[in-house]
């Protein structure tokens, strides 16, 4: 019923997503006998990679749109921003009830954090012209000395 939750209804997948992290949490009961309350055990280690998007019929742009979304009304927030690739490194999410604020002057604003590592990987390299002929000396056979006992 919240403002923050209607304004997604134009962002269909980004209410899939949302529904998603929400599945992912593992609730557990904290608190005293007397006053029993539930918390989210893992909130900060729930991960959603691209390639389970995938599964589920999410591409990857409208994946990061979604995502991007989603932290800018305040539904999950970044934990840790992983690297990707072969590393293994995930970007790891976490539940957050900025959303409750929302439209409000007590909103918390926050967005994703851009990929400053520009100049990396393939991209670097395949831009590059003519890779390594700049710094690549031409050598020659002149000083090699031949080991001793052998003969041609």
């Amino acid at each position: 019923r919240s403002k923050a939750f209607r304004s997604l209804a134009s962002h269909g997948t980004a209410i899939i997503i949302l529904l998603d992290f929400m599945l992912k949490r593992r609730m557990e009961k904290g608190g005293t006998k007397k006053a029993p309350s539930w918390y989210i055990a893992n909130n900060g280690e729930i991960t959603y990679c691209f390639s389970e998007a995938e599964k589920k019929g999410i591409t990857r742009p409208a994946f990061c749109r979604n995502r991007d979304i989603l932290i800018e009304r305040g539904f999950i927030d970044i934990a840790h921003n992983g690297c990707g690739g072969r590393k293994g490194d995930k970007t790891l999410y976490a539940i957050s009830f900025r959303w409750r604020d929302w439209g409000t002057k007590k909103f918390v604003h926050k967005e994703r954090e851009k990929d400053t590592r520009r100049g990396i990987g393939f991209r670097k390299l395949h831009a590059m012209k003519n890779v390594g002929d700049a710094n690549v000396t031409s050598t020659s056979n002149a000083d090699v000395t031949q080991k001793e006992g052998k003969t041609d």
